[in-house]
């Protein structure tokens, strides 16, 4: 259905590098009890956190990022549903992609009882070590408008619908940027 899509879309806004308070495990008088700041971020307007983070990642901070996924996934209960990694390399120009998602774990009852944030894109490359843009035309960012909102906003989305930022739109962006 075209028209719930669009319309659900329209409701996705990119929130930049704005702070998202996290659950955490420790309340500190009256202060959030975990704070991260991603990089990017994209939120539903009737969602309480951003549904997809994105994080820059250089040689210091990859070894940060599955912690930030645990962070980010488990801490919002899986409501944020994607963290999606750039890893560049500051020697070369080599770029990869990693994401990261929330599974839940279901007993018999069908009651989740544990979540997990699982890698499901490992350092897919999308930009050599030269900076040109990977040439497979099926390489770059995959995601579903569905991974832009909470499940009980995607209720309205009747089907598929593929985002996809081809490895040279990412390269020219990344280029602007730097």
């Amino acid at each position: 259905n075209y028209l719930s899509s669009r319309n659900f879309a329209r409701k996705v806004q990119g929130m930049g590098s704005a702070r998202i308070d996290l659950l955490g495990t420790e309340e500190q008088e009256g202060k959030p009890k975990m704070r991260r700041d991603p990089d990017f971020s994209f939120q539903h307007s009737e969602a309480r956190w951003p549904s997809i983070v994105l994080e820059l990642s250089y040689p210091l901070k990859r070894r940060a990022l599955p912690h930030l996924a645990d962070d980010y996934l488990l801490e919002t209960n899986g409501s944020i549903s994607k963290l999606v990694g750039l890893d560049l390399d500051t020697d070369t120009k080599k770029g990869t992609i990693s994401i990261w998602q929330p599974v839940f774990k279901v007993n018999e009852e069908g009651m989740i009882f544990e979540i997990e944030a699982a890698l499901i894109i490992d350092a897919e490359v999308f930009r050599d070590e030269y900076g040109n843009a990977n040439p497979d035309p099926e390489s770059g960012l995959h995601l579903e408008l569905e991974d832009f909102g909470p499940p009980r906003l995607v209720t309205c989305l009747t089907e598929k619908v593929p985002v996809f930022i081809d490895s040279a739109k990412l390269c020219s962006l990344l280029a602007e940027a730097e």
